[in-house]
């Protein structure tokens, strides 16, 4: 008996680890505002907006 309930443990374990671990490279970032040259340009994930040499931060 506790060799079942070892095993079940272990699996349940070990599968929610992988179902966590799936998904995880391929979520995107969360928007926010992005500025270039100090300008506003919209709301985008950051990963977008620094490509357009842009910053989450407006210029003081």
């Amino acid at each position: 008996m506790k060799i079942l309930i070892t095993t079940l443990l272990f699996a349940v374990s070990t599968l929610s680890f992988a179902s966590s671990m799936s998904g995880s490279t391929s979520r995107t970032p969360p928007p926010a505002p992005c500025y270039v040259s100090g300008e506003y340009v919209g709301t985008m994930p950051i990963t977008d907006c620094l490509r357009q040499d842009g910053s989450p931060y407006k210029d003081r």
